[in-house]
């Protein structure tokens, strides 16, 4: 499909009656209609969902909560403070690009063109899912400055700060991720309802949440084995330690994902079944993940809501590890 689109408007380039703009409109579009027919008859996966194939549960458990994956009316609704962090400077770029479009000369016209092109893709497809906005403010940390400078240029003679004007520099001190950030949770706290009611919102990198690396290297000490633990515990497991792990944030990975899932949502009983069937030697329970909280309220006689209250289970003996929030367990057979 790359080499279709790339080589056809090389192709495109070369032929030289097409001259005018709206020539090239019309090649460019009948281009685009080649390639999506090539697309649905040699790639039609390509068209797709990419998590189509992906099991219920583990959306609803998992990925719903990634915040990469979700889209703009997900991220307005749960986190509203991370939209100006997202979503701000990308959107003023793409402001400055369009308005550069419409004001250069014709010569200088086309490069504006292109990287504001660019820059409304990646926007559009941030909308649609969280993880086009690191593409979105990658283009925007070039064109937002580029076009605030070329809309007020620094007059001859007048201070500047960093060759900017008084203006440029207020702008770019709001414009940057800081700024935005306070401000985002500044509006919404401030627009919050009076009587809505306080819930808890615990979120992966929090003090206690386990997401250090640190946590994990104690594990190091143990006899290598398998560890029963979170799904973003996964990654720090193999990072830190020899020991191999069911669960990891990888779509692909949904059997040992969802088996991590019946064993922390299943009955302490079940779970010690589950267990030795799947060979786990260890479990690394994270008390303060946000995890804990969901399984827990979930279901509240399973194996994850024991662990949070501490109960003591006959199959699990507590190990006292120094140096991480963890709470670490072997499998007594």
């Amino acid at each position: 499909m790359l080499a279709v689109g790339g080589l056809g408007l090389a192709a495109l380039a070369a032929m030289p009656w097409l001259t005018s703009v709206s020539h090239r409109l019309v090649a460019s579009f009948g281009l685009a209609i080649l390639l999506a027919i090539y697309t649905q008859f040699v790639a039609p996966h390509c068209l797709g969902d990419p998590y189509a194939q992906l099991d219920p549960k583990l959306v609803d458990l998992w990925l719903s909560s990634v915040s990469e994956a979700r889209n703009l009316w997900s991220i307005a609704h749960d986190l509203p403070q991370q939209i100006p962090v997202y979503f701000g400077i990308p959107l003023a770029a793409l402001l400055l690009g369009i308005i550069r479009c419409m004001r250069e000369e014709s010569d200088r016209r086309w490069n504006w063109i292109a990287v504001t092109a660019v820059q409304l893709a990646f926007v559009l497809v941030s909308f649609w899912q969280l993880r086009g906005a690191g593409g979105a403010n990658a283009i925007a940390a070039a064109l937002f400055p580029a076009a605030l400078l070329r809309a007020i240029p620094a007059a001859e003679g007048r201070p500047t700060y960093f060759g900017m004007t008084r203006i440029t520099a207020l702008v770019m001190l709001v414009f940057n991720p800081a700024t935005l950030l306070a401000l985002g949770t500044g509006a919404t706290h401030a627009f919050a309802a009076p009587t809505q009611m306080a819930r808890r919102i615990i979120s992966s990198g929090d003090a206690g949440t386990c997401q250090r690396a640190d946590d994990y290297t104690p594990l190091a000490r143990l006899p290598r084995g398998r560890i029963l633990a979170f799904i973003d515990s996964g990654p720090f497991i193999l990072m830190q330690s020899e020991h191999s792990v069911l669960a990891a944030p990888y779509h692909r990975n949904q059997a040992g994902n969802i088996a991590m899932l019946d064993m922390f949502l299943g009955s302490p009983d079940d779970a010690r079944i589950q267990m030795e069937r799947h060979g786990i030697d260890y479990v690394a329970f994270c008390p303060g993940a946000p995890e804990r909280y969901q399984y827990a309220s979930l279901a509240p006689r399973s194996l994850a809501a024991a662990l949070a209250s501490n109960e003591p289970l006959r199959f699990l003996e507590r190990l006292r590890l120094v140096g991480t929030d963890l709470a670490v367990y072997r499998l007594v057979h």
